[in-house]
């Protein structure tokens, strides 16, 4: 597998934002621990670094035990997580809730495949990667989703043990224990790394219960972007994010790489690309939008790009494609 920076609409961060605040936990500090301090900033549609979400998850598990993916999921709004809420919603059983999230996940996350597969007494529904992930991470991220997977099948209006198996990847210290009392039955170690939850019919095919307020048409944006996984392309948008919250480095992007400096530099240099080119190209689409716009001053503007002098901005600028329009 060729190494890649997995991004994922910010809407997964906001069950995370709620249970933190209705715990009454320090949100910000939590933010600034997983360097996501940028995320008040930005909507639920944004891109962010799927490691950096999952590590706001570890801090809060340091604490609160190693089943919290879960119950921050498990009380969420299904609508809250953006556009694959939106197409669950837009459904009326559990089947076509999870067969629309499956058809819309490339829009949602860049390297995570859903699958959901029928079989003659219910159906199989399936999570994996095109990329690695530690052990630790695995666990939560697939905590996550079984959980969210729960919550499609409560909105049917039971709360029933809804899973005839579950098999996943184990917590590298507490195994799955802890997640038996949530499944209503005894999760099993996934030997190959993929999380696979198998549903009988009476659950797959039974009608949502829906409020009368979400009756009808939940719009979905069909035209939404599919996300570019390529490596180049990610490690541009994480370093738009890392300039609005401190200054981008070859170590805060290796963060969300999950790989070493040296592996990055090299998978840079195998598609042309260094860092400094791609924070240069970064600086580039920002500073002319922020100079378009006009609302900043030019030295704001080189303090937001991570310029330590406002004539070197001026320099960037004479580098800049376009110079002519924002001059």
């Amino acid at each position: 597998m060729s190494l890649a920076i997995p991004l994922i609409r910010a809407g997964v961060l906001s069950p995370i934002f709620r249970w933190a605040t209705d715990h009454c936990k320090d949100i910000d500090q939590l933010l600034s621990a997983a360097d996501l301090a940028y995320a008040s900033e930005i909507d639920i549609h944004e891109l962010v670094p799927l490691r950096s979400a999952v590590l706001l998850l570890s801090l809060i598990a340091e604490t609160e035990g190693p089943d919290i993916a879960w119950r921050v999921s498990a009380s969420s709004d299904i609508e809250e997580l953006g556009l694959i809420g939106r197409a669950a919603m837009a459904t009326t059983t559990p089947r076509e809730a999870l067969s629309a999230i499956s058809r819309n996940m490339s829009k949602h996350c860049s390297h995570e495949l859903i699958e959901v597969r029928q079989t003659p007494t219910g159906m199989i529904i399936g999570e994996g990667w095109t990329i690695r992930f530690e052990q630790e991470i695995h666990h939560y991220i697939q905590q996550y989703v079984t959980s969210l997977v729960y919550s499609i099948f409560r909105l049917t209006g039971a709360d029933e043990a809804f899973f005839k198996h579950v098999s996943m990847v184990p917590h590298p210290k507490y195994g799955l224990a802890h997640l038996a009392p949530w499944l209503h039955v005894q999760p099993a170690a996934s030997v190959d790394g993929y999380l696979r939850i198998e549903v009988e019919s009476q659950w797959a095919n039974r009608a949502f219960a829906k409020p009368p307020e979400l009756s009808g048409s939940v719009h979905v944006d069909s035209n939404a972007d599919v996300i570019d996984p390529a490596l180049e392309n990610t490690a541009r948008t994480v370093l738009k994010l890392h300039m609005m919250a401190g200054k981008p480095s070859v170590d805060r992007l290796v963060r969300v790489a999950g790989c070493s400096r040296r592996t990055l530099q090299r998978a840079l240099a195998e598609r042309g690309a260094t860092f400094q080119s791609l924070l240069e190209d970064v600086r580039q689409e920002v500073g002319t939008a922020e100079l378009l716009q006009g609302k900043l001053s030019r030295a704001d503007i080189a303090v937001r790009l991570g310029y330590s002098r406002q004539s070197t901005l001026s320099h960037a600028i004479r580098r800049w494609k376009g110079r002519r329009s924002i001059s």
